[in-house]
């Protein structure tokens, strides 16, 4: 995520993919840093040569509102690596008191230029949320590039983040969690849209999104 609220700092991992570009099967170490600090570490055994695995590292992060660096480090075990130039990876993180985001919106960005859709139906947009402590959620915020004033919907769904794409490519998605119907407004930018009750969230993967009709979602390209 590019924004994590605090309470959601409990129980986070970091997925890290690894791959092996060598000429036999390693053991090994991800390594997770943060302000100069160990905050996490987990092994991965037997990667064939080839071979690319996500390595869950449980991470522990002061609960301090403020922006934070992690980088991971991959070490082979008995093994003295050619090639030690891409075992490092770093993103920042945002620290919040409630906000929870994957975007990295910039104000340009909310213009025609930049809007995704279908020319008839409904699209609907969603981005996985992992919710590592029951929370309740009161608003979903969403950017639109142009508007016209039009009834939207938000929707929050079940997620399997292991499920495969169907025969058509497309990934399944569970149970409807919540969905209400709300008037979008006549302005563009990034608009926080309160819902009418709090809906309590479980532990677990959600697809929390917004259904529209016409170009009018704002994206990133990131």
């Amino acid at each position: 995520p590019s924004q994590l609220p605090k309470e959601q700092l409990e129980g986070m991992t970091v997925s890290v993919p690894v791959r092996n570009n060598g000429s036999e099967t390693v053991s090994g170490t991800v390594t997770a840093v943060a302000g100069g600090q160990q905050v996490g570490s987990a092994t991965f055994t037997d990667l064939a040569l080839g071979t690319t695995i996500n390595v869950e590292v449980p991470v522990t992060l002061a609960a301090e509102a403020g922006d934070v660096t992690v980088e991971v480090e991959a070490a082979i075990d008995g093994h003295e690596d050619g090639n030690a130039s891409d075992n490092k990876a770093k993103a920042g993180l945002t620290i919040t008191e409630k906000v929870y985001a994957y975007d990295y919106m910039t104000e340009d960005k909310y213009s025609p230029d930049y809007v995704i859709g279908v020319q008839t139906g409904n699209a609907v947009a969603a981005i996985p949320f992992r919710i590592n402590k029951e929370t309740k959620l009161e608003a979903v915020s969403v950017g639109w590039g142009q508007v016209d004033g039009q009834t939207i919907g938000l929707i929050v769904l079940e997620y399997d983040p292991e499920a495969q794409p169907d025969g058509n490519g497309y990934m399944p998605v569970g149970d409807e969690v919540y969905y209400t119907e709300v008037a979008q407004g006549s302005e563009v930018g990034q608009i926080e849209y309160a819902l009418p009750e709090a809906v309590t969230l479980a532990p677990g993967t959600y697809m929390i999104g917004v259904s529209y009709t016409g170009y009018a979602l704002a994206v990133d390209n990131v």
